[in-house]
């Protein structure tokens, strides 16, 4: 709830634990910013996925309680994908265009 409070610059009793985090005024870069304070505060990982399903405090403390590492798979072929440097043409000046 303190950490809720901090970042969406809420007084702690407005805040059921039953309140969606993102109705509270969350968003995208807040939400990572809960989650590195989580990790700080009790040395556990919670899975973004499993939070955003349900973004409430009852859930998080769930999901912090059952200690849910957010244990990621990848694709061999999604890692092959990411290793391929992308080719792109160099435009000459030429042809920018107005810039200012």
């Amino acid at each position: 709830l303190e950490l809720w409070s901090r970042l969406l610059d809420l007084p702690g009793p407005d805040i059921s634990v039953d309140d969606s985090f993102f109705n509270l005024g969350g968003h995208s870069i807040l939400l990572s910013q809960m989650l590195m304070g989580i990790r700080e505060a009790f040395g556990k990982g919670v899975s973004i996925n499993r939070f955003i399903e349900q973004p409430t405090l009852v859930n998080l403390a769930n999901l912090i309680d059952q200690d849910v590492e957010a244990t990621a798979t990848v694709s061999p072929q999604a890692l092959q994908d990411a290793m391929i440097r992308p080719e792109l043409d160099v435009l000459p000046i030429s042809r920018l265009g107005n810039v200012h």
